[in-house]
């Protein structure tokens, strides 16, 4: 039985399939560009009180995620930021203000989701790195 992170990274990092789609050491990969994608927009929502929802979404997402998906699926994320709603609408439905939001952002969310981030990365040393996206056009 696998009891660490470490242990599970390892195991199929041994077996050839860390890299390989639904592995458990790919998800937990996943789930790691998908918290530091988190920190990056709250960071940038945090720093400048004038920068615009989208504008936050999409430099965080350039900044974690992009390096894993094809032109296309870049190209719908792009597109899909002219979706989201404007900033003060954003934080109202997750029940904050700016004020509220800008503190537990600096004192709690991101440093925290940076130290998970970083550890969950030391996992990964020494294996390869991670493919990018298999999807290439829209399913039918």
């Amino acid at each position: 039985m696998l009891t660490t992170l470490q242990a599970v990274v390892d195991a199929d990092a041994a077996a050839g399939r860390a890299t390989v789609r639904g592995s458990a050491a790919r998800n937990l990969h996943r789930l790691a560009s998908g918290l530091a994608f988190a920190a990056e927009l709250l960071a940038a929502l945090a720093a400048d009180a004038a920068c615009p929802l989208r504008t936050a979404a999409g430099s965080a997402y350039a900044k974690t995620l992009a390096r894993y998906h094809t032109a296309f699926l870049r190209a719908g994320v792009k597109a899909s930021t002219y979706l989201l709603p404007d900033r003060t609408a954003f934080l109202r439905s997750l029940g904050e203000t700016e004020a509220s939001a800008r503190e537990e952002a600096e004192k709690s969310l991101v440093p925290a989701l940076t130290a998970v981030v970083a550890a969950v990365e030391r996992l990964f040393v020494g294996v390869a790195a991670m493919p990018v996206s298999e999807v290439r056009f829209l399913p039918s």
